[in-house]
């Protein structure tokens, strides 16, 4: 059977409303019920996370409501209400047997799986797939609504110096200092994500080529200023390429593409600065890659390969 198709933050809403059971168990049929009449995958949801099976919202409909009977029936058996969960899963081994050797764990437990799933386990961003689903659902949004949206892309410089010249913890430990700097510049609305090994990306949406460009410089700026409190021990500069929808493109991939050699222009001309696509062959702004030196806008050549 597919995977239910519901989206993340869907799911995690749901997981804060289970963890306020059992003793308000109404309210979650209740919120339920609410959810199903907006069209959310709820029932299909909702059976994933207590039980790992998946069916078709119709099917998870009916067997939801078999359960709330199952439910009742268990508790005029027994003198006792059981509980959703229980009767859940009495159903499942004893009644329609789709469970043969079921394993129950905290809920707190599988968000903390849940999580690990969508998040980068050193910086705490979002991962690349996790960022890349919602930049899509953020697209649809903004193709909807005639919406402006845009992506950036960083990389930070020269960093195998760091891990050869002070070991790979001091790597890590500017990582997760990076990644706090971006995390710190953003908006609530907005979505960091470690997109690769030294590569950070940021979704922001409802945000035009000159916003972008002044959030991403933003970012670049913090980081230096930490490069020199540090005095360039353990740490690198930023360099950054800044892409929009639907100037720069109209699907994920070449948003990303463009941002990226925006990016690839700000290594080229100098690093520790900022380009937008729509700028080539054109940098606006930014500062030369030694701590300390600041650059002035100029004009530049592409080059064959980008340098990291």
């Amino acid at each position: 059977m597919k995977e239910p198709q519901d989206s993340v933050a869907f799911r995690q809403s749901l997981l804060r409303l289970l963890q306020g059971l059992p003793r308000h168990e109404n309210r979650l049929l209740a919120e339920i019920e609410a959810q199903q009449q907006k069209g959310s995958p709820v029932y299909s949801a909702l059976i994933h996370i207590l039980s790992h099976l998946s069916f078709s919202e119709a099917a998870a409909r009916r067997h939801w409501k078999r359960i709330v009977a199952h439910r009742t029936e268990l508790g005029e058996r027994l003198g006792r209400d059981v509980g959703l969960r229980v009767a859940l899963l009495d159903y499942f081994v004893n009644v329609s047997r789709e469970l043969k050797n079921p394993k129950v764990i905290e809920i707190a437990i599988y968000q903390d799986t849940e999580r690990s799933a969508i998040t980068d386990g050193l910086t705490g961003l979002s991962n690349r797939l996790s960022f890349q689903e919602t930049v899509a659902r953020e697209l649809s949004r903004s193709r909807r609504f005639g919406l402006k949206m845009s992506v950036a892309l960083f990389d930070l410089d020269d960093f195998k110096r760091i891990n050869d010249t002070f070991g790979h913890l001091a790597g890590d430990r500017f990582l997760v200092k990076a990644a706090a700097i971006m995390r710190e510049s953003l908006r609530d609305i907005d979505t960091a994500a470690r997109y690769g090994g030294e590569e950070f990306a940021a979704l922001l949406p409802d945000t035009p080529p000159a916003g972008a460009f002044v959030v991403a410089d933003r970012i670049r700026a913090r980081v230096e200023a930490h490069v020199r409190q540090r005095r360039g021990r353990g740490v690198s500069t930023l360099s950054g390429g800044v892409a929009t929808f639907p100037e720069d493109g109209r699907d994920f991939e070449t948003l990303m593409r463009r941002a990226d050699e925006a990016l690839y222009r700000s290594k080229a001309s100098g690093k520790n600065r900022i380009t937008e696509a729509s700028q080539d062959p054109k940098v606006r702004a930014g500062v030369v890659s030694s701590p300390g030196a600041v650059g002035t806008p100029h004009r530049h050549r592409p080059v064959a390969r980008r340098t990291r």
